[in-house]
């Protein structure tokens, strides 16, 4: 025990930071857990895995080697351990996940709902319910390699958890969209342990004998509580807030509720986060001291542990509530290392911090994989490193200076995570933060225990209170005030790496003890951070990777054109939300000089008003059988415009006269840069094909072709293909799309003419970039990205 408080605890007095004396044992367990830690980065960051030779190497000239000193072969075996344990993590993840054969079948998969479903409406009023199954079994057993699926369906029945169903679903493996400036969602698929993910309709019966009540019982009582909360504050962004902080239910946070607060630097109050788990810590303390004082006059010296076990209490609870989350869990067992300290009457060092790490990698090295952790555990070095160099004088003073020095720091993590931070972020904070936590926190948990004892009308009216002020903030995102105020104070930037390491540095910095001018200067090193990304100075044609849709992006001598903008939802979210605004962002594209919409089809168009808002095109282009909207113009067939440079722009279809159907009304742009050509063909059908075969005939060459409706067997015909003559072929379908795409005789005729093709699905984005000697160089996002985890 005495090591124990050494080696993770120190008694010196608040306000310096100290690396304390240790005997060899604690230095070997420390060096062991750096070790583990720096194994775990080491794994998960290699995208390759011929890093493991020269690991072993060094292990074993430090096993059999007199000179080497005992920790650096304690630091090596940790390590060694640590790559083990992520390898047989990501490969019993790589294992379970569904095999690529079954993608897009229609299986019957029987299993438990694990957890808390999550209902939606989407488009036409259908309803949807989303949630986890863990799987007993999959027919045919050629696919039964999953163990956890995430299902969404679409029928009548009311899925609740613990339940035991069998459905008749279409499965995929748990791919993400890859593309520069967003996040593979591979990466989260990975780190919460989810195989396979797809939809049922209809179609699905129940399983009592998989039924699982007792082991899904915190998951039941949240979806009562939730249910309560919805009856008693009715429906609406009040309600979703509310339920979003009790249960963690954010089936009613949509994504314009939480860009709002995302845009306030406050969308961390939309989740139970360690920071509300600590506070029901810090009450389970406070309700321990009171009950401990009296308690300790009668005599037995265990009552100044009741504090500590009460907070571990009221926090495992609220966790409970949370659904175990990834989150959460990390906070709770963060907060248990805290709780030791205690009961050890020892102070926290940072050592405590590693030791936490440790143990939440140890248990799931892929957690590293998420944002959360690396979020949560950058800040909470930061605090310590504040803390190494603050004074105890002027409390108040010190917790306003956190609180700012905080708001800086999230500058380079807002950056790295979210492609930009809020201007408003501190002052957001300042007020916001108290309110959720000293009044509508408690004030949702009170309704909750009232709720659990049965007391249901107090419930409803302790709720409601809890809604009166949110109702302030649901009228203001009702008038869209809020929504546009929170967009002009959120700035994107995606810095560089020698910007986000001088932002770091200053940081450091500027809270050592020294001039003022000097700490001023340090945090200047901050502003290089807004510098926009350096544009390329050579044209680039980008396919994104937005599933089954296309969005495509021609840039050339500081100007962009953007063709299609992804599928989703108009109203959100989209993928121009998700994909190409972020993309764009990271190239340096603050604006638009064009947007074509091909056509009016949701994979195509979905994201025209996203785009539109937030990039205020100077042309706008619509085909297909819609209307125009206001500033916008029709394609015309012939019409051309040019930028500096030698860039040609052409419309070869639809020409005035053209009836047909939106696909065939597509418009089909021709770009010509340096003597190149790129053909943009949409959704055009064999039948117009021919009709621009007959009209246009040599004029239709070029080097590169986008293949018309995502490879559709009603597209590329043998006659287009003599005409185009194309030496790249680009394809943007989404994987395991329900339509087919590719038709296999589209991917035959492109290789009979010798067509080098690249495909989203398959490489994610594509940049093709024209060099100084007329030639276009291929780079893909998965084979940049081309991880071995993945």
């Amino acid at each position: 025990m005495a090591i124990l408080r050494r080696l993770f605890f120190s008694a010196s007095r608040p306000g310096v930071l100290l690396i304390m004396p240790a005997p060899s044992a604690v230095l070997y367990m420390r060096a062991g857990m750096l070790g583990f830690v720096l194994g775990v980065i080491l794994a998960l960051a290699s995208m390759r895995l011929q890093f493991i030779w020269p690991l072993a190497l060094a292990l074993l000239w430090a096993w059999l080697s007199p000179r080497c000193k005992p920790l650096l072969t304690v630091t090596l075996l940790a390590m060694s351990l640590a790559v083990v344990l992520t390898l047989s993590h990501a490969g019993y993840w790589q294992a379970s996940r569904l095999p690529d054969a079954c993608t897009g079948e229609t299986l019957l998969v029987a299993g438990t709902v694990v957890s808390l479903p999550r209902s939606s409406e989407m488009a036409a009023g259908l309803e949807r319910q989303r949630f986890e199954l863990a799987v007993h079994s999959i027919t045919p057993m050629v696919c039964s390699g999953p163990r956890k699926v995430l299902l969404s369906y679409y029928g009548p029945e009311q899925i609740q958890p613990g339940q035991g169903w069998i459905f008749n679903a279409r499965l995929k493996p748990p791919r993400g969209l890859a593309n520069p400036g967003s996040r593979d969602f591979s990466l989260w698929y990975a780190e919460t342990g989810v195989h396979a993910m797809g939809s049922s309709g209809r179609n699905a019966r129940r399983r009592g004998d998989l039924d699982r009540p007792v082991a899904a019982l915190h998951h039941r009582v949240r979806a009562q509580v939730s249910g309560a909360v919805a009856n008693a504050v009715g429906e609406g962004w009040a309600s979703a807030m509310l339920r979003a902080i009790t249960v963690a239910d954010k089936g009613g946070v949509d994504r314009d509720l939480w860009a709002v607060f995302q845009h306030l630097g406050v969308n961390h109050l939309l989740v139970i986060s360690g920071l509300h788990v600590g506070m029901l810590a810090g009450a389970g303390l406070l309700l321990g001291g009171v009950v401990a004082r009296p308690g300790s006059l009668l005599g037995g010296g265990q009552w100044g542990h009741l504090g500590p076990v009460l907070a571990l209490v009221l926090a495992g609870g609220y966790t409970a509530l949370a659904g175990f989350s990834v989150a959460t869990s990390r906070a709770f067992l963060m907060l248990s290392v805290a709780v030791m300290a205690a009961m050890l009457y020892r102070r926290a060092t940072p050592w405590s911090v590693v030791l936490a790490l440790t143990l939440v990698l140890a248990a799931n090295p892929l957690a590293l994989l998420g944002a959360g952790l690396p979020l949560s555990f950058s800040a909470v070095a930061a605090l310590i490193w504040l803390a190494a160099w603050a004074s105890n004088k002027l409390r108040w003073r010190g917790l306003l200076a956190m609180h700012c020095y905080m708001s800086l720091v999230m500058l380079p993590l807002g950056a790295i995570w979210f492609g930009g931070a809020s201007l408003v972020s501190a002052p957001a904070n300042f007020f916001l933060v108290p309110f959720f936590t000293f009044f509508l926190v408690p004030l949702a948990l009170l309704g909750v225990v009232s709720y659990l004892a049965s007391f249901t009308a107090g419930a409803a009216s302790i709720w409601s209170a809890a809604a009166w002020p949110l109702g302030v903030i649901s009228a203001g995102l009702d008038s869209g005030v809020m929504g546009e105020a929170a967009n002009s104070v959120f700035v994107d930037f995606v810095p560089t790496m020698p910007a986000l390491a001088l932002a770091i540095v200053g940081l450091a910095v500027a809270v050592v003890p020294g001039a003022f001018s000097r700490r001023v200067l340090s945090v200047a090193l901050v502003l290089p951070l807004f510098l926009p990304p350096q544009k390329s100075a050579e044209p680039v044609v980008a396919v994104l990777d937005v599933g089954q849709g296309t969005a495509v992006m021609f840039a050339a001598g500081g100007r962009a054109l953007l063709y299609d903008t992804g599928g989703g939802n108009p109203a959100g979210p989209n993928l121009a939300q998700s994909v190409v605004l972020p993309y764009l962002r990271a190239r340096g594209v603050a604006s638009l000089d064009a947007l074509v919409i091909s056509h009016g089809d949701r994979d195509h168009a979905a994201g025209s008003d996203v785009v539109r808002r937030s990039l205020n095109p100077a042309m706008i282009w619509r085909g297909g059988n819609g209307s125009l909207q206001m500033g916008e113009r029709a394609c015309r067939a012939g019409y051309t415009w040019r930028w500096p440079g030698d860039v040609t722009f052409r419309f070869l279809s639809p020409a005035r006269e053209d009836q047909g159907t939106s696909n065939d009304r597509s418009c089909v742009l021709l770009i010509e840069v340096r003597g190149r050509r790129v053909l943009l063909a949409g959704d055009i059908e064999q039948g117009r094909e021919r009709e621009l075969i007959r009209y246009w005939r040599d004029k239709l060459r070029a080097e590169v072709l986008l293949v018309g409706h995502h490879g559709s067997g009603t597209s590329t015909s043998q006659a287009w293909l003599n005409h185009v003559r194309p030496a790249v072929g680009l394809l943007s379908y989404g994987w395991g799309n329900r339509f087919g795409h590719p038709h296999p005789q589209v991917l035959q005729r492109l290789v009979q003419w010798d067509v080098s093709s690249f495909a989203t699905a398959t490489a994610g984005a594509l940049e093709l970039t024209l060099d100084h000697r007329g030639n276009w160089r291929v780079s893909a996002q998965r084979k940049m990205d081309n991880n071995w985890r993945l």
